[in-house]
């Protein structure tokens, strides 16, 4: 996996069985951007991945593919 997507692959991940337009409201942004972050043609702003972070509790190292121990 291209690490460029990996923002996109873990918002798939955590979507699970949501849609996108419940993704995207859950983390404040429209339905379109929230496509286009999944699909690794938009990144996520410093002020959104904070939002991410707070809104699902998963850390920076999640959303970056960071494995911890």
């Amino acid at each position: 996996m291209k690490k460029e997507h990996i923002v996109g692959h873990r918002l798939r991940e955590y979507r699970g069985n949501r849609t996108q337009a419940e993704m995207a409201a859950l983390l404040n942004v429209t339905p379109n951007y929230y496509g286009e972050m999944e699909r690794g043609n938009k990144l996520p702003s410093f002020d959104m991945l904070l939002n991410f972070i707070v809104k699902t509790g998963k850390d920076a190292n999640y959303w970056f593919g960071i494995e911890t121990p």
